[in-house]
């Protein structure tokens, strides 16, 4: 049985997209905004912007490489499970690792945290993709809601994040 391309290209580019972030936040010295006039909200926002117009095309230019490659049909599951999932991954490193991903993610828990999380949507996707075969259409559907209910939940953990962050800024627990 061959698993579907699309929603295993889905999974992967989504979880990959983390680095994009990673990258954002590369040269951020988060205790540092505290001097500046801005909420860490504002950050964040643009924080996601960035990731957004980063990370975006660059996963459906994949996905559209490998639509050339395997042929249309899964592919257009995975381009509709990429975005949603893509957003989870975000909201979820924003929320768990703040401005800092690169340092907090080597802390244990975090990472634990960041593990569950993200296989929390992940795994079930990479199930579905081996299942494709056996029934196109349902899997889609539910590979879709999947992916819709996890991007819902990413936006609430990214709006969550400037709040938490800000928090812990003014409690001095920041780094």
């Amino acid at each position: 049985m061959r698993p579907s391309p699309g929603l295993t290209l889905a999974a992967v580019l989504s979880l990959g997209a983390f680095t994009t972030y990673n990258w954002l936040c590369q040269y951020e010295d988060a205790a540092s905004f505290g001097t500046y006039p801005v909420e860490l909200g504002s950050v964040f926002r643009a924080k996601l912007i960035g990731y957004l117009l980063l990370a975006v095309p660059t996963g459906l230019f994949y996905i559209a490489l490998g639509a050339a490659v395997f042929g249309l049909g899964s592919l257009a599951v995975g381009a509709a499970v990429y975005l949603p999932v893509s957003l989870y991954v975000f909201g979820v490193t924003a929320y768990i690792a703040g401005l800092q991903p690169t340092e907090l993610l080597f802390d244990t828990p975090v990472f634990a945290a960041f593990t569950a999380a993200t296989m929390l949507v992940l795994l079930p996707l990479v199930v579905l993709a081996i299942a494709y075969p056996l029934a196109p259409t349902l899997v889609a559907g539910l590979a879709v809601g999947i992916a819709l209910l996890a991007g819902a939940a990413g936006y609430g953990l990214y709006r969550r994040a400037g709040p938490r962050w800000t928090a812990r800024a003014r409690s001095g627990t920041l780094d």
